[in-house]
């Protein structure tokens, strides 16, 4: 009964929203009230449903868009008013990861991707995923949402069927042929378009919290198959830690984890779009794949990124944030995946804190000291 109540009040807000107006709170709390009093359900008494009103049509004013008026009815309802019981639930982690090494070889015409050699590692920067097991036969619900300490917060406005952690969730329920419903709330601190992973990561927790939910046991090898059909970084991050990536993603070589930490420069509204990163790195007819140079960054080498000139032709102001970062690290300074992060390598934490505290005084932008890290396992604890 909820659910369809849920799906009534959405299709009533999007119908009193309009794309461009600023409307008062008023001309949307009537039709929704309208319809939650025509069959909210007997356990949910007049101030819970003044509270989820009050809530979501705050959310369509802040955001003032009619895309998001369905996701931000199910935040509100997932983050206070769950229906029905759950029965378990887990808080999987999402890592940031970090391109050390990156050769990139050139456009394969069969598959329309570039296969790449890179040494990847998974630092202690992430999302969270709080994932819920619902009763065999509810609806899954997901509610997206950037955490209280996200240093680059954006409008969330992609479509919920466009997440990678909902496609991994999905893509899971085919694999295995049954309904896995779940209630997902995720809190992001990984910028959009960022070059960390950030949604490929989510996925892989997806993943693996899915996987020990419902007691699924699924190895390691077989949710990395799954992983590959939803994004190339994928299958990593499926365990992370410290590896040579190889191919499409799919050939992973496990290496050691470096010591060193790094300082990530996160840009605010400087996003770089991958496709036309690699747009201007095809114009550019590099070397082609180098896998022993990836090999001899492990080994102590040169660290480098083929995508790095790219993505600073594809976003200009990237190349002179680099270039005044570089003059207060007194260090080289790296682009992580096709960009827009940046970041830099230290010795020591204490290094670290200082060189990020110097770029946030200097320069104004997120600096935020981070160290490699394996990912820890979430633990499913049964809900009463």
């Amino acid at each position: 009964m909820f659910e369809q109540v849920l799906q009534r009040l959405s299709a009533s807000l999007l119908a009193h929203l309009p794309v461009s107006a600023d409307p008062a709170a008023d001309d949307l709390l009537q039709p929704a009230n309208d319809t939650l009093a025509d069959g909210w359900g007997p356990d949910h008494n007049s101030a819970d449903q003044s509270l989820v009103l009050h809530d979501c049509v705050a959310l369509k004013l802040e955001r003032r868009c009619t895309r998001q008026a369905h996701r931000s009815i199910l935040h509100a309802v997932v983050a206070k008013y769950p229906n029905g019981p759950m029965t378990c639930r887990t808080i999987e982690h999402a890592p940031a990861k970090l391109n050390l090494a990156l050769s990139v070889g050139p456009l394969d015409e069969a598959c329309g991707m570039h296969p790449i050699c890179s040494w990847m590692v998974t630092v202690d920067f992430m999302d969270d995923l709080h994932i819920s097991q619902l009763e065999e036969g509810s609806i899954s619900r997901y509610a997206i949402d950037w955490h209280a300490d996200a240093p680059v917060p954006v409008e969330v406005d992609w479509k919920l069927t466009d997440d990678l952690a909902v496609q991994a969730h999905l893509a899971l329920e085919r694999y295995t042929g049954r309904q896995l419903p779940i209630q997902l709330r995720m809190e992001k601190r990984i910028p959009v378009g960022a070059g960390l992973g950030g949604g490929s990561s989510d996925a892989a927790a997806m993943l693996r919290g899915c996987n020990r939910l419902f007691d699924l046991n699924l190895d390691e090898p077989t949710l990395q198959h799954i992983a590959r059909a939803i994004g190339s970084d994928v299958p990593f991050l499926v365990s992370g830690g410290s590896a040579i990536v190889g191919g499409f993603g799919e050939k992973i070589t496990n290496v050691r984890m470096p010591s060193q930490v790094a300082v990530l420069i996160l840009p605010e509204e400087a996003p770089c779009p991958t496709a036309a990163v690699y747009g201007h790195f095809d114009a550019l007819r590099g070397e082609g794949l180098l896998a022993s140079a990836v090999e001899e960054a492990v080994q102590g080498g040169r660290l480098f990124n083929d995508l790095a000139e790219p993505a600073m032709t594809e976003v200009p102001t990237l190349r002179a944030l680099a270039k005044e970062v570089a003059g207060i690290a007194e260090r080289d300074v790296h682009v992580s995946g096709s960009g827009s992060t940046l970041f830099v390598v230290c010795d020591t934490p204490l290094e670290a804190g200082a060189i990020a505290a110097a770029i946030r005084d200097r320069v104004g932008v997120a600096a935020i000291p981070a160290k490699s890290a394996a990912i820890e396992r979430g633990l499913v604890e049964s809900i009463d």
